[in-house]
């Protein structure tokens, strides 16, 4: 889920990829919810750092949101943009949480740079 001011959070079922290392890991992630009258899009691609191999790592993340309405091409909110945080990692779960800001176009009227708040919990059910 993703939340930023002044904005509907936009939050939808993901997957992720994920290419580990021996203390960091890449991710991309991507989501779609079809609601009806506005259908959610989720993406992002971020890089997670692990101090000596641990369990709480830094992350850094490029996000795309949306929420957009029936009319193709229009938008009631989409923004993209940098944030940066913690992820916490466990065999069975992931937590994630990244602060930053986004660049957000509601309607192509009202384009401004928003504070963002990203928060990602993962629970391990398959795992290949």
């Amino acid at each position: 889920s993703t939340v930023v001011s002044d904005g509907k959070p936009v939050t939808v079922p993901i997957f992720s990829l994920e290419f580990p290392g021996k203390n960091h890991m890449l991710s991309l992630t991507g989501g779609y919810l079809p609601t009806g009258g506005t259908d959610q899009k989720f993406f992002a691609g971020s890089g997670i750092y692990f101090p000596n191999g641990g369990k709480l790592g830094y992350m850094a993340r490029v996000i795309y949101a949306s929420e957009s309405i029936e009319t193709f091409g229009s938008y009631i909110q989409q923004g993209f943009g940098p944030t940066a945080g913690l992820m916490w990692c466990e065999k069975s779960y992931r937590i994630h949480l990244t602060v930053g800001i986004q660049y957000f176009d509601r309607l192509n009227q009202d384009r401004r740079v928003e504070p963002t708040i990203n928060l990602g919990v993962r629970l391990n059910i398959l795992t290949f």
